[in-house]
């Protein structure tokens, strides 16, 4: 979430999953998490929805550094124990290893996670310019979200009713909360 990701997606494989209260530091708040049962599932969906698949792998040849992080991607990493499914692998259209200059194999998941999509959204905004990819609407929709999420229904409610009474009395505004208002937001689909 501190990224700028807005979305995470689980693949739970035989239904087993836990979520540490202790390391998640309140992000679970803001991002929209979904479960898969297999990984066909859930890789054929973002195909179908536009985006390319990358996935972790030892023994990939390619570095995170030759994937271009401007189009719609999907990173996938596998448990530490035993990486990557052959299904993933077999639906990936890059299979990619994070460059290691010590003698250890792999990064434990969580470390290996932070540093790719540390590194994929620092890529994105060098080649882009920007990190997230929302416009101004979606902005100003997602902040409202989150300020709902952040103060509750009722306070949300009353701030709202409150800017709606204020635009009907010609206070100014178009009747939208204006990415001004809202906050300046930033949105990433990697």
């Amino acid at each position: 979430e501190g990224l700028g990701i807005g979305s995470v997606h689980v693949i739970t494989g035989d239904g087993t999953y836990k979520q540490s209260a202790r390391t998640t530091q309140g992000s679970h708040k803001w991002l929209q998490a979904q479960r898969w049962n297999d990984a066909t599932s859930c890789l054929t969906a973002a195909k179908e929805a536009g985006y390319k698949v990358v996935v972790t792998d030892l023994e990939a040849a390619v570095s995170l550094d030759e994937v271009d992080w401007t189009e719609k991607t999907v990173l996938l990493f596998g448990n530490e124990h035993a990486g990557v499914s052959e299904e993933a692998k077999a639906l990936a259209d890059q299979r990619v290893i994070i460059p290691m200059h010590g003698f250890v194999e792999s990064f434990n998941i969580s470390v290996a996670a932070a540093m790719a999509l540390k590194h994929a959204a620092d890529a994105r905004e060098k080649a882009l310019g920007k990190r997230g990819d929302l416009n101004a609407e979606d902005q100003a929709i997602l902040r409202a979200v989150y300020y709902t999420k952040h103060l509750g229904d009722a306070r949300a409610r009353d701030i709202l009713k409150s800017l709606l009474e204020r635009d009907s009395k010609g206070g100014g505004g178009s009747g939208k909360l204006e990415p001004s208002q809202a906050g300046s937001g930033q949105g990433a689909s990697l």
